[in-house]
């Protein structure tokens, strides 16, 4: 049923001259109603002006003297000491196992930035610091390529595993840091 039909119904022409009609007649008896405009027009001289107590400066200061003991001065606000947050340094490559944000081979600082899926083919995108010039590039790695003495193996889209080439020692370098649970 469409709009147009629906308008011309007979049911519908009859409620909304219904609607109509009521509207008319109820906004007729609050505009004809004398009572209600009249309690509006109030005059000044019904309205009584009273003056708040005023205590003599005897009275005033008795109060004072009997009341003193209970008033508590506020204490100053102690400002809150600003501490900086400590920066967690990463462990060395010596002694790195486990999951880490950063990697450190002997000259480079690997972070993990992306892993990308393209036709079957898993890449890591890695950012690589030289600590020697201080330079930093991402650099796009195959899965299961060398990388600065360790294999690379990706374990899902936010970590890779990385196998030390000269020990059994495995790293597993994230992009982010997990909540403890």
């Amino acid at each position: 049923m469409n709009l147009v039909s629906f308008v011309k119904s007979k049911t519908v022409q009859v409620a909304f001259v219904l609607s109509i009609i009521w509207v008319l007649f109820d906004s007729s008896r609050y505009a004809l109603n004398n009572d209600i405009t009249q309690a509006s027009n109030i005059n000044d001289t019904q309205v009584a002006i009273l003056a708040a107590p005023q205590l003599t400066q005897n009275f005033n200061s008795d109060l004072n003297a009997r009341y003193k003991n209970f008033f508590v001065k506020p204490k100053p606000k102690a400002k809150p000491k600003t501490t900086k947050p400590k920066k967690v340094v990463p462990k060395r490559p010596s002694d790195q196992e486990g999951d880490q944000l950063v990697l450190f081979t002997k000259n480079h600082q690997l972070k993990l930035r992306a892993i990308i899926t393209q036709q079957n083919q898993e890449y890591a995108l890695i950012e690589v610091l030289d600590e020697k010039t201080k330079t930093k590039k991402v650099t796009k790695f195959i899965n299961q390529s060398d990388i600065y003495g360790y294999k690379l193996n990706i374990i899902h889209n936010t970590k890779i595993d990385l196998h030390s080439l000269e020990s059994k020692r495995i790293v597993s370098l994230m992009m982010y840091q997990r909540n403890k649970k």
